[in-house]
């Protein structure tokens, strides 16, 4: 489909049969119901059938955007560029309007009821599918090359979403992580999507590998700060340490290591530059263990 005009007619009934399956009512949604709206499952389809309740157009904006299984399912009916003009999604939500009325909505396992749809309801859900995005072509066909029908096309999801535009140095920089990262299958799309979203933060005259080691650096930084702070939490109390203003780390060593875990992949793995010496010489330094700190830290730290 990216090197044929896309069909608005097979598009319509695609996104037609996606929404006569109805809206699952995700985890993240009920989780907005319940902490912002004070809503159990039950009390979601009276809440939304309210027009004076007052959350109601937060709570239904969650609902209308698009989750990943809709957004994939259509990508493959969608051209890499420049994208439907603005006067053919107006079209199509035109055509679509008189033909959605209500649309099913779900709570797994438990409710299902129907909500009456309005015109400004599906145009908040099609503009949300963002089809008038233009994806890179040279992005696109290298994504198709590498990687499996279904990974290449989470990854075009990624693009539409992120809708950045790259310089020809980021380009060619994601075509080479795309073909060298592929060996990586489970974690790719984890990868791809760090990738993409670390290319936005640099600056089109900065070097892209400077700034991979730079983040490396400092995810480096932030760990070995988490771990001082608990050793001072071996000696001293939380409000002690509050009142000297000693910093508190903002993340968990578990988050951090996480982060760097990935970041370590793409600099080391996939782009093959050098190992940060100080991190190695941290593994080689167990530190000091008290009692906070028992034999189940040290199998951590070497496993």
């Amino acid at each position: 489909m990216d090197d044929t005009k896309v069909s608005l007619d097979h598009l319509e009934q695609e996104l037609l049969q996606l929404l006569n399956k109805g809206l699952v009512l995700c985890g993240d949604i009920l989780f907005f119901a319940e902490s912002t709206c004070g809503l159990s499952p039950g009390e979601i389809e009276a809440a939304l059938k309210d027009p004076r309740f007052e959350e109601r157009d937060e709570l239904l904006a969650l609902i209308f955007t698009p989750d990943a299984a809709m957004r994939t399912a259509l990508e493959p009916l969608l051209q890499a560029e420049p994208g439907l003009s603005r006067a053919q999604v107006e079209a199509l939500v035109s055509s679509m309007s008189p033909k959605v009325t209500a649309l099913q909505l779900l709570v797994p396992g438990l409710i299902r009821f129907d909500l009456p749809v309005e015109r400004g309801d599906l145009d908040y859900l099609v503009s949300k599918l963002y089809l008038d995005r233009p994806i890179d072509r040279k992005l696109v066909a290298t994504l198709n090359e590498y990687l499996s029908r279904e990974k290449a096309l989470s990854c075009r999801v990624i693009l539409r979403c992120r809708n950045a535009t790259y310089s020809v140095e980021k380009r060619n920089f994601l075509c080479s992580f795309i073909e060298k990262g592929r060996s990586h299958d489970d974690l790719f799309i984890h990868l791809f999507t760090l990738v993409v979203s670390l290319l936005a933060e640099i600056n089109d005259d900065g070097s892209i590998e400077k700034y991979f080691l730079g983040r490396r650096r400092q995810l480096i930084k932030t760990l070995r700060e988490i771990k001082e702070f608990e050793q001072k939490r071996d000696h001293y109390s939380m409000e002690y340490l509050m009142m000297q203003r000693y910093p508190v780390p903002h993340e968990s060593e578990e988050q951090i290591l996480n982060q760097l875990f990935m970041v370590r992949t793409i600099t080391e793995a996939i782009l093959g530059l050098p190992p940060d010496p100080s991190f190695q010489a941290d593994f080689r330094n167990l530190g000091t263990y008290g009692r906070r700190n028992d034999i189940s830290n040290i199998i951590r730290v070497l496993s």
